[in-house]
């Protein structure tokens, strides 16, 4: 479903799949203003683009975190980024770069004084942000590794090899807030790395706006961001400053709140997370370990038959998800105690009991993950429903059939699974074996 400018969004739900999450609206996934689905590894993420677009009091198309994920996720993760070749252009007309190289003022002091006549505190407000922002180039400066011998050229070479290196999430916040606000890129990329406050940014884009003139600040935008939407620019009203200050500091806000989901120390909610957040029920069950017996403190053929009796029983009922490394009341105790030397001994082990207790024909309805969650790893098995009727036949245990009863696994008598396989699997062999 591509989202619908015009109109706000209610009946919107968060969807988990097999390695992501994605938002449904209407019984269809959401789209990108390109057309994409708005999926996404971390729920957290997602769940923060659905408050936003259901709570906001503005029209769905000035929403900031739909429409910088939607640029992330149409143009930058596919190695399209459109401002890369105008990067050089962008950079000369910025009058943050030209008060570097031609030593011009921060703000045309005679414009703003005859542009805020009529408000002498909002001339005070900006004239005063004047030093903070000179200030904070300094910092950005250092940070682009430019010293104040530096000639034109090299100034525009480091901050060009400054924003190329910087991830897309970044990227896509700099580019929106810098054309939407009709501003540049170097006040944008202060605010992201929180050189200025969402404030004084708002305040910069006061003082920046007493150089420029009415443009086509709008028609860039729609050919450099977001071609699908339907974003209005606002420019500075100066008749009304205090309402265009509020409007850009409101965004620069969105920005930085859209960007925090990215950093390192923010807390990701993974698919594995999720689950073990959902506890167990009928199609999720949770195993301490593969192998390793705690009350006995030594390895077990019994743990890993328990292990192999779930993955079984979701084969052969509606499929299910078997995580190891968690206690069944989710707290996470890893892998790590089954004592492998490395995950990939565990995954080997792992599917090499699949292979030998169920077969290898049940192997393409089984995909395996693992995820580090506090320092310990999770192994997520993922079973679909198997096309055939799939048999546990474990050396030193009795070969049985397992199907799933509510929340456990239940083995059936040879009677029960004749009739079982009868009702729930197609008896006619070649169509057991159909793609």
């Amino acid at each position: 479903m591509a989202l619908n400018f015009s109109m706000k969004l209610n009946n919107i739900d968060l969807v988990m799949r097999e390695d992501d999450f994605v938002i449904y609206a209407d019984g269809e996934p959401l789209k990108t203003t390109g057309g994409r689905e708005v999926a996404h590894k971390d729920s957290r993420l997602l769940k923060h683009l659905m408050i936003r677009l259901v709570l906001s009091n503005e029209p769905a198309n000035r929403v900031v975190s739909y429409l910088l994920f939607s640029y992330q996720k149409d143009s930058l993760e596919r190695g399209e980024d459109i401002l890369e070749d105008k990067l050089d252009n962008v950079l000369k007309s910025d009058h943050l770069v030209l008060q570097k190289i031609q030593k011009s003022g921060l703000m045309n002091i005679e414009k703003a004084i005859q542009l805020t006549k009529n408000n002498k505190h909002v001339f005070n407000l900006i004239f005063w942000s004047a030093s903070t922002i000179a200030a904070g180039l300094e910092e950005f400066w250092e940070l682009c590794n430019i010293s104040a011998n530096d000639d034109k050229n090299s100034i525009l070479k480091s901050v060009q090899q400054f924003y190329r290196q910087l991830p897309n999430e970044k990227k896509a916040a700099a580019l929106f807030l810098g054309v939407a606000h009709d501003i540049g890129l170097l006040a944008p990329l202060m605010l992201i790395f929180r050189i200025i406050s969402p404030s004084e940014y708002a305040n910069a884009v006061l003082s920046l706006g007493t150089h420029n003139q009415e443009g086509k600040a709008e028609e860039r935008f729609k050919k450099l961001v977001l071609p699908g939407a339907d974003y209005q620019l606002h420019r500075i009203d100066w008749s009304a400053p205090e309402q265009s200050f509020d409007l850009f500091y409101t965004e620069a806000l969105e920005c930085m709140e859209y960007l925090s989901f990215f950093e390192e120390t923010k807390k990701k909610i993974t698919v594995i997370e999720e689950i073990i957040r959902r506890g167990e029920g009928d199609n999720v069950e949770f195993k301490s370990s593969l192998r390793w017996d705690v009350r006995q403190n030594k390895k077990n053929p019994a743990i890993e038959h328990a292990a192999l009796k779930t993955i079984c029983a979701f084969l052969n009922s509606n499929g299910g998800v078997l995580l190891l490394g968690v206690e069944d009341d989710g707290r996470i105790t890893g892998i790590e105690k089954d004592g492998f030397d490395n995950d990939d001994r565990f995954l080997l082990h792992l599917w090499n009991l699949i292979k030998s207790s169920i077969g290898q024909e049940a192997t393409p309805f089984i995909k395996t993950g693992l995820g580090k969650i506090n320092g310990k790893t999770v192994c997520k098995v993922e079973c679909r429903p198997s096309r055939r009727p799939v048999y546990l036949s474990q050396k030193g245990f009795d070969e049985a059939f397992y199907i799933r009863t509510g929340p456990g696994s239940s083995s059936l008598s040879i009677s029960e699974t004749m009739n079982y396989i009868a009702e729930h699997f197609d008896r006619n062999d070649d169509a057991w074996h159909k793609d």
